[in-house]
């Protein structure tokens, strides 16, 4: 049939040769079985060819049959340590090759056997000791013969044992004196201890993947036997012991446990180890630590650490893990001033900023450089941060501030307010930004227009108002006007978006509120913009809006009562603001003059004042808006109350000052002021309480 011809001959091809999309899926999940099987096996070659010193496998193991299974046993029993030591071996040869590990730990006797061997005879026999470990090495590798044949036998306390045993043999042997001649045989005999203990922990580090059974190692001094391992000089056994500290560091308990064990100078001199594997794991163990209180401060005034870490970020293989340490100690304020005598540092991170492969800076670096942004002395220094070149000094926070308005990243971004936070290092970025170096005097407004194009990123937006608000009062430093940031940039524009839109969080409208009333005060026609015509309306009105919507949140209270008292204060804006401030609005402000807040209430206070002002500057009549009356109600609310009653036949209709605890006293009653009622001038008063 012509389906079945050959391209070139026409020829049927054979059944076998044909395309079998399944045949050869099959075929490609048991080749990669066998690489799987095959780098395992490879594995457990290397994990006992130390034990051989660089000798093969054929030279160091016994050919072995897996018939000849109940010879093993057998021998294991006899009084001979060299048939015990072949035994035991031979079962080894066997459990190098994982397909005969599921046959061997079903087999009816061998598990038991070689745990009641190990028990028993571990003390007498190094070799044969040495041999069951791997045995049982091979098996934990794998998790389903953790519940079944290592839990049944008992073989995890078995090796718990050993390692209680052969940890107080080397305490009570490195106690002792030698003599020069006795040095090479304690050194011989350190060395087979060292690899006896390094199979040992990574039998329990198998095994303590189950959660309750490294609960009753820890139960039984794990974490002190670990923490004395880190005396010793084998690499493989640090690197298990670091291993198994750093899984255990995770919980409070065992990092106080590893306090009191002194772990810390431990950790920190094998920081500095040739081995990079081992200083790295190290640097781990320590960042776990670092989120416990008490090894956190002993960190933080180890200046060796510190200048170790410095060092280390210089190489990339320990730059993760040298970031996150820095942004745990950072969080104390002894460390951010420690790290401002590194100025290397700084500038390290500046660069790491500027370089950095991703369009959003990584998580730990703009962490780290946030908390730093937050100290005075370190934010300063980061803005002057330079780099030494062939054409002169080269500024790295220009950079920084440039990659900001092209990458919208929100954290870096912060970074940026947290600095612009501080007056001194604020001025200094200004004039630097502005001069010749930099020759970037449209910053700020290509900020703001990053702003208004970077649509729903809120996180991006909430830094850029809060930043601008920090700013825009030393505009003047860089000969900048807000004026022309408010209609040419869209600053105006980019207000109205955020708080008339009605769906912004409530951080940025707080933000974009202080920003309101910070362009309200400045004096160079910024906040006539701001306030007069119809914006100043609608602003004035979303205002009052939020005042009603928020009444729950007494910062976005007291802001927004702010905010309205800076805008009524502009004379260019009187006019165009005289529709909202009415007598709703009167009412409402007094209304706040009861809160539970005493900065609401005090604020409150300074709003009226500023509304009586605004109505005298309007030509209104006296007290059009009833401010006297109100005031006079907040101030004597128990004597106004009185008088209703009586007026009412005993019924209060009006404000009941007992249900305000400003204004009563439960102990001493309600306090009268008769005396000043009569000469007190209510029209005058600021409204404070």
């Amino acid at each position: 049939m012509p389906g079945n011809a050959s391209a070139a001959g026409g020829q049927p091809r054979p059944y076998s040769a044909r395309h079998n999309p399944a045949r050869e899926r099959v075929q490609s999940t048991l080749a990669q079985h066998q690489q799987e099987q095959l780098a395992l096996q490879q594995q457990q070659h290397q994990m006992v060819g130390h034990y051989a010193g660089g000798l093969s496998l054929e030279n160091l193991l016994p050919h072995a049959a897996w018939q000849d299974v109940d010879e093993y046993c057998d021998l294991l029993y006899e009084d001979n340590a060299e048939l015990k030591k072949r035994a035991a071996r031979s079962i080894l040869r066997l459990c190098l090759d994982p397909q005969n590990l599921e046959l061997l730990g079903g087999h009816e006797s061998l598990m038991g056997v070689l745990s009641r061997e190990l028990r028993e005879n571990y003390k007498r026999s190094h070799e044969v000791a040495s041999g069951i470990c791997c045995v049982l090495l091979c098996f934990s590798v794998f998790n389903v013969f953790h519940a079944g044949a290592l839990m049944q036998h008992q073989c995890g306390d078995v090796i718990m044992r050993i390692l209680e045993y052969e940890s107080k043999r080397y305490q009570v042997r490195s106690a002792l004196e030698r003599k020069p001649d006795e040095e090479k045989r304690y050194q011989h005999q350190l060395l087979r201890q060292n690899k006896l203990l390094c199979t040992c922990v990574q039998i329990l580090l198998n095994l303590a993947e189950d959660v309750h059974i490294e609960k009753k190692m820890v139960n039984r001094q794990l974490v002190g036997y670990l923490c004395g391992l880190l005396d010793r000089e084998m690499e493989e056994l640090l690197g298990g012991a670091l291993t198994f500290l750093k899984k255990l560091s995770v919980f409070e308990d065992n990092r106080d446990q590893m306090f009191r064990h002194d772990v810390v100078p431990k950790l920190v001199q094998l920081a500095h180890h040739h081995s990079a594997y081992i200083a790295l794991s190290a640097l781990r163990v320590l960042h776990n630590l670092s989120f416990g209180e008490q090894v956190a401060s002993s960190l933080a005034e180890n200046g060796e650490l510190f200048k170790q870490l410095v060092d280390l970020l210089r190489h990339p293989p320990f730059r993760q893990t040298v970031l996150k340490l820095l942004y745990q100690f950072t969080r104390d304020d002894r460390c951010k001033s420690l790290l401002t005598y590194h100025p290397d540092c700084l500038v390290m991170l500046l660069q790491l900023i500027v370089h950095f492969p991703d369009v959003v800076v990584g998580g730990d670096l703009a962490a780290l450089s946030i908390n730093l942004a937050l100290h005075p002395r370190a934010a300063e220094l980061m803005v002057v941060c330079q780099l030494g070149g062939a054409e002169g000094p080269e500024f790295l926070w220009p950079q920084v501030v440039l990659r900001i308005i092209r990458s919208r990243d929100a954290l870096l971004t912060r970074v940026l307010r947290h600095v612009t936070g501080h007056p001194q290092a604020r001025q200094t970025m200004l004039r630097l930004l502005s001069s010749e170096h930099a020759r970037m005097s449209r910053w700020l407004a290509e900020l703001i227009r990053a702003a208004d194009a970077s649509g729903g990123q809120g996180e991006f937006l909430v830094e850029v108002v809060a930043t601008l608000s920090n700013i825009l009062p030393d505009a003047h430093l860089m000969g900048i006007s807000v004026a022309d940031l408010c209609e040419e940039a869209g600053l105006l524009e980019l207000i109205r978006r955020i708080l008339l839109a009605g769906f912004s969080d409530d951080d940025l409208v707080l933000e974009c509120v202080i920003l309101i009333g910070v362009i309200a005060t400045l004096d160079d026609g910024a906040a006539g913009l701001l306030v007069c015509g119809g914006f100043g309306t609608e602003v004035v009105g979303r205002l009052q809006r939020l005042l009603s919507e928020k009444q729950d949140d007494g910062d976005m209270v007291a802001q927004t009562l702010y905010t309205l008292q800076c805008m009524l204060a502009v004379r260019e804006g009187v006019e165009g603001v005289s529709i909202p401030v009415g007598e709703f609005l009167v009412s409402y402000v007094s209304d706040l003059m009861r809160h539970s807040s005493s900065v609401v209430r005090r604020q409150a206070g300074a709003t009226l004042e500023t509304i009586g002002k605004v109505q005298k500057l309007q030509g209104r009549a006296e007290d059009s808006w009833g401010l006297s009356g109100m005031r006079f109600e907040v101030h004597n609310g128990a004597w106004a109350a009185e008088i209703r009653r009586g007026r009412y036949g005993g019924m209060d209709v009006g404000y009941d000052v007992e249900d305000d605890p400003a204004h009563f006293d439960g102990a001493k009653g309600v306090q009268w002021d008769v005396e000043g009622l009569a000469v007190r001038d209510w029209g005058a008063m600021g409204g404070e309480l």
